[in-house]
């Protein structure tokens, strides 16, 4: 059975357009690709296409909010379990083997030339990249993934964030509020936007509180 919404258009054949994220090769700006035509703002986006603006689609506005302000560089967190996981088993990997929040011994003591240079985070322990559960954290063989977090991050950077606030999107009176992290650090943050309109300038991008041991 076609739908037809308010503005007169087939809901179905809306529901079927899957917007594809770009960065325009000249400006370097980000913009959308739907059903053919660029979109470069996303108040143009969805006026265009008011159906990615409706409520019961908030994950799907917020994919599209941080590819146009994507802040320090933030993903959506879709999955608060898996995100909490994966960001228990950075912080185990990357905490140096002093540190009271990791076990110790599952990171080997610095050598004297890495005591000199206290920014080069210390090496993984094979044995525990070995036995780490593979579907929560991908790729541990190499580690291959952690290899942007290792060029230029501390371990200071992974300080026990307090992640039980973490939920999916929500609607607070005038106000879109969810969770996001830097995808280069994993570092979380809560994101508040106005509802239902956000403009340039108008996303918050606000770190999680500390935990408090």
């Amino acid at each position: 059975m076609s739908i037809m919404n308010k503005n007169g258009q087939n809901e179905n054949a809306q529901m079927k357009l899957l917007p594809e994220l770009h960065i325009n090769a000249e400006n370097h700006q980000p913009c959308v690709n739907i059903g053919g035509k660029m979109y470069y703002a996303l108040a143009e986006l969805i006026a265009a296409h008011p159906d990615f603006g409706r409520t019961d689609r908030l994950s799907d506005y917020c994919d599209l909010l941080l590819h146009f302000h994507p802040g320090p560089g933030c993903i959506l967190i879709d999955d608060a379990d898996e995100f909490r996981a994966r960001y228990r088993k950075l912080r185990q990997l990357l905490r140096p083997a002093s540190s009271p929040f990791m076990n110790i011994g599952k990171i080997p003591p610095p050598t004297a030339e890495q005591a000199e240079h206290p920014d080069v985070p210390p090496p993984l322990d094979p044995a525990f990249l070995e036995n780490t559960d593979n579907e929560t954290l991908p790729q541990t063989a190499n580690a291959s993934f952690l290899q942007p977090v290792l060029d230029d991050t501390t371990p200071a950077d992974f300080d026990p964030f307090d992640l039980s606030e973490i939920a999916p999107p929500r609607i607070e009176q005038d106000k879109l509020i969810f969770y996001a992290e830097q995808v280069r650090h994993c570092i979380p943050y809560r994101v508040e936007v106005p509802w239902p309109t956000a403009q340039e300038g108008e996303v918050n991008f606000m770190l999680l509180p500390l935990l408090c041991d």
